[in-house]
């Protein structure tokens, strides 16, 4: 029994039960797991916006490893490039 609801004596023993308070504490209870609940669907709804985000982002990063000639345009060298020039260096 919670002791919000319970009328007690002067003496500290049970007197009563305060049963018309139960409905408003239930539905006090009701709303506060609503509004986690709602609030658990906007963190959901934000993660999985992310997560299209990062896996566009990771396609992208993806597709430029891929093709050597967007990083030689972009004045990088490819792994080729450079283990070319680590060979010479060792002739």
């Amino acid at each position: 029994m919670n002791p919000d609801l319970v009328g007690r004596n002067p003496k500290g023993q049970l007197e009563s039960v305060r049963y018309e308070q139960i409905n408003a504490m239930l539905l006090n209870e009701f709303l506060k797991e609503h509004h986690k609940g709602e609030e658990q669907d906007c963190k959901i709804q934000e993660q999985e916006t992310t997560i299209t985000e990062l896996r566009s982002e990771i396609r992208s990063l993806a597709a430029m490893v891929n093709e050597p000639s967007v990083a030689i345009a972009a004045g990088e060298r490819t792994i080729a490039d450079w283990q070319r020039c680590c060979q010479r260096d060792y002739e």
